[in-house]
């Protein structure tokens, strides 16, 4: 930048007017805080689990998620490495693992890699011609061959496990496969009005007929026990089980009750079945994520336990030499280890964290998120590198500290509930209700603190509703409803999803609350929880790639939504950002308006500009990333904290004005 004096002054209707003056400034280069070095994990990340394997030839299992192409690799409870697929980078992309006899598949409904277990080097990968389903996938590790399902085509496309080249097919519409001790496959079909029939896969991919079974209605998921040459298949709505002997199959099965709703997922080991529910045992006041499971002997036919776990889960598999099983807690970003005789949690195993949002809390340090990660709140002290991990949140969603209180205040999403965090002792010592139905976990709510009065307001898209709270006595104040802005729309509240669905901030000098409802593309202006305007606004590539971009100046009266601001007063669009497509802080004492944006190429980018529209400097950040920057702006200290969440880390610049 050039060393020319800059002297600015700024008037507006409602502030004096504010001058600085400094030669130039810069950005020094970024100090990035490592949140899974400080958690002890290896180099790497696995976020927004999803599928869960373990291969018991090895005693090792794998981790999968959304949201990182990371597979995660864990032995005795912990992980150990983190293999890079390439899958997904930079995107939300659903992968299943599947593993045994050494070999690990990762697959997608695009594309597949083979990982030697051992040495965790990628072996191989294939794109698929025409998108399978990747949970329909199959693997005979004793035969040695792969199986992925073209449904269009309506058959099974079979490939060499060793080499990924095609051998055969057989036509079968999304069967249930089972590998037999002789390296046979059995495979198990619904025909709508006929029930199951049953096909055997020779060594050579030959198709034998295998029989027959009624069924009014297609079961949820089937499981084989070779040993008692049985198929248990189970229900959706009430997790019942159905048992099939196939030496007998003109018998009536035999039905075990379990009271499971809204299952998933069925596997056996040979002496236990275990089911699983996502969502199945919420009830009211628990909101979207209460799952579990149910255990039942496979020789008595009875059923031996059910476990709640506050989660929800998508995958689980089973350690048949040591009879335990491994079940996602996808909310939690780990997995359970649970002992199938007991019934019991032996362990959780982490498979990352994530760095969502943050705030500075003088004296103290860095306050993160871990959200999505881990449900827990990250304290580093920037000045001395200590760091702590504070646990018992439930999705931490936003934070917040009261300077005047000496507190900071956690948005518990799915406990709906507001949690207070002593700064000196780093333990909770407070939680206060919000009084309304838990949020859900697609419709991402937000929380904002009026420093002016001390009172919190919580944002719940999926009640659309914005809770106002005392921060010093945890009493509720208002409920406002929302301006119901899906009336006229097929789509529901509960439906929503995504990240900022309802953001909602106050201007504090009048108490104006702002609230942004992004599915709109509005905003809404309430005095004394009274609608008295809406603004609709056009949404674009700014508000889409920085979803929190909903930003208040206290100072100058200017509403930003994304790159366009508007008066506080008037409700009138102002203008445009010159440089960046949101704001990311303000420092108010050198009137210096901090900007991010995001190029074609993924590049993201933070801008320092005065407010008379002059560029004071810029700097490159993170490149492909599914989900942008959120910022943190410590004036006291001039550092620009950039919080990214999928890689977990807070990168620090410090803000030199010369």
């Amino acid at each position: 930048m050039s060393s020319v004096l800059i002297s600015v002054v700024f008037i507006s209707s409602c502030s004096s007017p504010a001058s600085y003056e400094f030669e130039s400034m810069s950005f020094g280069e970024a100090s990035i805080y490592s949140m899974n070095d400080y958690l002890g994990f290896p180099d790497g990340n696995t976020l927004k689990t999803h599928s869960v394997c373990f291969d018991d030839s090895l005693q090792q299992g794998y981790i999968a998620g959304i949201l990182t192409p990371d597979v995660a690799v864990f032995r005795d409870d912990e992980v150990v490495s983190y293999v890079d697929t390439g899958m997904g980078v930079g995107d939300f992309e659903i992968k299943k693992a599947f593993c045994g006899n050494g070999v690990l598949l990762v697959v997608s409904d695009d594309d597949v890699v083979r990982i030697d277990g051992e040495t965790l080097e990628i072996q191989d990968q294939m794109h698929f011609k025409s998108r399978t389903y990747a949970d329909g996938a199959f693997a005979n590790y004793d035969a040695g061959w792969v199986s992925f399902p073209n449904i269009e085509a309506g058959i099974q496309v079979i490939y060499d496990l060793a080499s990924f080249e095609r051998i055969g097919q057989v036509a079968l519409v999304k069967p249930h496969m089972f590998a037999k001790s002789d390296g046979s496959v059995l495979a198990v079909s619904f025909e709508q009005g006929e029930g199951y029939s049953i096909q055997m896969i020779g060594a050579d991919l030959s198709v034998s007929d295998g029989g027959s079974f009624k069924s009014a209605s297609e079961f949820r998921d089937l499981v084989y026990l070779e040993n008692r040459n049985e198929i248990w298949g189970m229900t959706k709505d009430d997790g019942e089980i159905f048992v099939y002997d196939l030496s007998a199959l003109d018998k009536k099965p035999l039905a075990i009750a379990t009271g499971l709703p809204d299952t998933r997922d069925i596997e056996s080991d040979g002496e236990y079945v275990v089911i699983m529910t996502e969502n199945g045992l919420d009830y009211d006041g628990y909101g979207n994520f209460l799952g579990g499971i149910a255990i039942v002997d496979a020789e008595n036919k009875q059923l031996l336990h059910t476990l709640e776990m506050s989660h929800h889960h998508t995958s689980m598999d089973i350690d048949a030499v040591n009879h335990e099983v491994y079940v996602t807690n996808n909310s939690d970003n780990s997995a359970s280890r649970i002992d199938l005789a007991s019934g019991e949690e032996m362990a959780v195993i982490k498979a990352g964290s994530s760095a969502e949002d943050g705030v500075f809390v003088p004296g103290a340090g860095l306050y993160v998120t871990n959200r999505l990660g881990g449900n827990s709140l990250m304290h580093i002290d920037v000045d001395t590198g200590d760091f702590v991990n504070i646990e018992g949140f439930v999705w931490p969603l936003g934070v917040a500290y009261s300077e005047s209180l000496d507190e900071i205040f956690v948005y518990d999403f799915l406990s709906s509930s507001i949690k207070v965090v002593d700064p000196d002792s780093d333990e909770i010592i407070n939680t206060y209700d919000l009084g309304v139905s838990d949020g859900s976990t697609d419709g991402i709510g937000s929380m904002s603190y009026d420093h002016s009065t001390d009172i919190i307001y919580v944002s719940i898209p999926e009640q659309n509703v914005v809770v106002s709270m005392d921060a010093q006595s945890g009493e509720v104040l208002d409920v406002i409803n929302v301006y119901d802005y899906l009336a006229d729309s097929k789509d529901s509240y509960p439906g929503l999803s995504g990240p900022a669905n309802l953001v909602a901030s106050v201007y504090e000098e009048n108490g104006k609350l702002f609230v942004y409802a992004s599915s709109a593309g509005a905003f809404y202006v309430y005095e004394d929880g009274e609608l008295v305007n809406s603004v609709d606004i056009e949404k674009g590539d700014d508000t889409k790639n920085f979803p929190y971009s909903f930003f208040i100046d206290q100072v100058h009266g200017y509403v930003y939504v994304g790159s366009n601001y508007y008066d506080v007063d008037t409700y009138q669009q102002l203008g445009g950002l010159q440089y960046g497509d949101a704001v990311a802080g303000i420092d108010y004492d050198r009137q210096v308006l901090f900007t991010a944006s995001v190029t074609d190429d993924a590049q993201e980018t933070l801008y320092a500009v005065s407010f008379a529209g002059e560029l004071l400097a810029q700097v490159d950040m993170n490149q492909a990333q599914y989900v942008k920057a959120r910022f943190e702006y410590d004036s006291e200290n001039e550092i620009m904290y950039v919080f990214y969440m999928v890689p977990s880390e807070v990168w620090a610049y410090s803000v030199d004005f010369y």
